[in-house]
């Protein structure tokens, strides 16, 4: 099944028919995630399975995939980013729910019986974002030169010294 990333579904129907949806998002038009990114081009893709498990519980599965363009905080110049989000949801609707659920499922909740695709693109898109961006440290381009160690530095209170020898 294909649809369009904006499309509200109900998570609990699409599990029932076992619907699957692919397509890609154009990162331009991800609002969350637009401010993050040095360079909004390009798309995220994605693979989204819905269907029900064992205990007859809606659960999504699928991935996400996108290269961004982020800012090395080291450097301050362009870094890319491979994010490869793997979905493991299980649709539920509230917190007691959300606490019985089987090692591995993370909860989905949806309280108004609707979810918005591209919505669940762009969080695990912003999951995968590390929390500090910053190059691998040989790979860093605009980093400072470094400054030949010179004569050591006067100790800050060296003035002080004598006055504690006077009292």
């Amino acid at each position: 099944m294909s649809s369009t990333w904006s499309d509200l579904i109900d998570p609990r129907r699409a599990a029932d028919t076992g619907a699957t949806f692919a397509g890609r998002v154009p990162l331009a038009e991800l609002r969350r995630l637009a401010p993050l990114v040095v360079d909004a081009a390009g798309d995220a893709e994605y693979n989204i399975r819905f269907s029900r498990d064992g205990s007859r519980r809606a659960v999504v599965r699928g991935e996400v995939r996108a290269r961004l363009i982020l800012r090395c905080q080291r450097c301050l110049g362009p870094m890319e980013h491979e994010v490869l989000a793997t979905l493991s949801l299980a649709v539920v609707a509230g917190l007691d729910e959300a606490d019985g659920l089987p090692e591995g499922d993370e909860p989905l909740l949806v309280t108004e019986g609707r979810i918005c695709l591209g919505e669940l693109v762009e969080d695990e898109l912003l999951l995968g974002l590390p929390q500090i961006p910053r190059h691998v440290s040989e790979s860093c381009a605009n980093l400072p030169v470094e400054v030949a160690p010179g004569p050591s530095p006067q100790h800050p209170f060296a003035a002080l010294a004598h006055w504690r020898d006077k009292h």
